[in-house]
């Protein structure tokens, strides 16, 4: 269990120690609210990730000079969501907040439309979380 009593990632070692979600687990976890057989897909599809992940250091972060918008998924299991508004808040990220897990939106599909009339200056969408 994470602080705040959620449970934690079912993150495991895969067969050359990289780190990658528990296929069996991964549905739960990523994609609750994703069709059974496209979880399956995409957990038999998740590629390991490399370790530097955790440790790699930023020396120039690109929100700092540019505008930046974060898709909040309610439902999300792997990150939660009041940690993601956190670091949205610190990186002065504009918020779009949308029901699903972590995977639930494909390629960002239900914030999508949010999004791109963020882009042509809409703000209407959001929860307001744009500062400097």
């Amino acid at each position: 269990m994470r602080n705040g009593g959620q449970p934690a990632p079912p993150i495991v070692p895969s067969a050359n120690g990289f780190p990658m979600l528990d296929k069996t687990k991964f549905a739960a976890s990523f994609a609750g609210d994703v069709k059974a057989d496209r979880a399956s897909f995409l957990a038999n599809a998740q590629v390991p990730w490399g370790v530097d992940a955790w440790t790699g250091e930023i020396t120039s972060a690109a929100w700092r000079q540019k505008p930046s918008w974060y898709p909040v998924e309610k439902d999300d299991k792997m990150i939660p969501p009041d940690v993601q508004r956190a670091m949205s808040k610190r990186a002065g990220a504009t918020v779009v907040e949308s029901q699903g897990s972590h995977g639930g939106r494909g390629p960002l599909q239900p914030t999508a439309p949010s999004l791109a009339r963020l882009e042509g200056g809409d703000r209407s969408a959001t929860s307001g979380n744009r500062r400097r």
